[in-house]
């Protein structure tokens, strides 16, 4: 159902402001508002202060050469892994973030299919860098997401890049209270830090019987859905910015500190394309970008192959959509 009388009113009340940039138009399609954001949830470098301060790191990086500057001194000097990614499906979604920071995305912004792209080549080029020199582990191909979290509460790993280690964070172990949000980094030569940032969607269909009731309570959902994530316990934040002024994302310091550092740079899996497009399905829901993230921690240097095949797939999956 379009929803963009819902949009109309916000514009004319100047609550459009609240929204991410971008968010809106993420999930317009053919003319229509598909539907509204209303939860957001970043990708995050999560970074133990306590081994930072035991390695003598008192500046955290910005770019890729400054990342791997840290990874090294934390492997020299305290004999940590210094960052663990997951391998499985979730892989997929840190080489995204990593597209994202040399300034890449699976498309132009026309929406041409660009895994073959010299940017994604340099990508490849620093996961096998990350790989080579022992900064993550050997075993990542099979590293999950609790795999990650035994990594960082047994003290064998500094960093994690994935979601929010909210479970950690809530655990009571003592060194989750060392737990910090790195700023979103960027690439050597892209100076535009970004992280991927899922931007989920409330939608209304049109066989409703009730259409007009239907926006009607959307619209006031998205303005006072706070009780959801105070009370409900609901994971990642409300798409709705003006909410996380609350007191609640603000008195944990690994929370507020994800809000400061990773949604401000958030961007949407699709970009730099402006709206969703339906080959996107195909491309996330066959792990292409997660089995290229696979390719290289299982040893394989023949990056032109990588792109060459992944880009043939992506490109299939426009073709499929049409």
């Amino acid at each position: 159902m379009d929803l963009s009388s819902i949009v109309a009113e916000w514009e004319a009340e100047g609550f459009i402001k609240n929204f991410p940039e971008g968010s809106i138009e993420l999930h317009q399609y053919n003319g229509m508002q598909a539907g509204i954001p209303w939860i957001i949830d970043p990708r995050v470098i999560t970074y133990r202060k306590d081994v930072f301060e035991q390695a003598g790191i008192t500046k955290l990086p910005t770019t890729w050469d400054e990342f791997l500057d840290v990874c090294e001194t934390i492997k020299t000097k305290t004999g940590m892994t210094p960052l663990v990614i997951p391998g499985d499906r979730d892989g997929a979604q840190v080489f995204l973030s990593m597209m994202f920071e040399n300034g890449v995305g699976v498309t132009d912004s026309s929406v041409n299919p660009a895994f073959d792209s010299s940017g994604v080549g340099e990508v490849l080029s620093y996961v096998q860098t990350l790989y080579e020199k022992g900064y993550i582990s050997s075993s990542t191909a099979s590293y999950t997401d609790p795999d990650m979290d035994s990594m960082l509460l047994s003290g064998n790993a500094a960093m994690c890049y994935g979601a929010l280690r909210t479970t950690v964070y809530k655990s009571g172990d003592p060194i989750a209270e060392t737990l910090g949000v790195m700023p979103s980094i960027s690439s050597n030569t892209n100076n535009s830090p970004r992280t991927l940032m899922w931007v989920n969607p409330i939608v209304a269909y049109s066989q409703t019987e009730h259409p007009e009731e239907a926006k009607v309570f959307i619209k006031w959902w998205i303005e006072n859905m706070l009780p959801l994530f105070t009370d409900g316990g609901v994971n990642g934040y409300p798409a709705n910015k003006g909410l996380l002024e609350d007191k609640f994302f603000n008195e944990m310091p690994y929370i507020a500190e994800a809000i400061n550092n990773a949604v401000p740079y958030g961007t949407s899996p699709v970009w730099p394309s402006a709206n969703l497009y339906t080959a996107w399905s195909v491309i996330e829901g066959e792990n292409y970008l997660g089995m290229a993230l696979q390719e290289i921690v299982t040893g394989n240097k023949d990056h032109t192959a990588i792109q060459k095949k992944y880009q043939g797939l992506i490109e299939q999956a426009f073709k499929d959509a049409e």
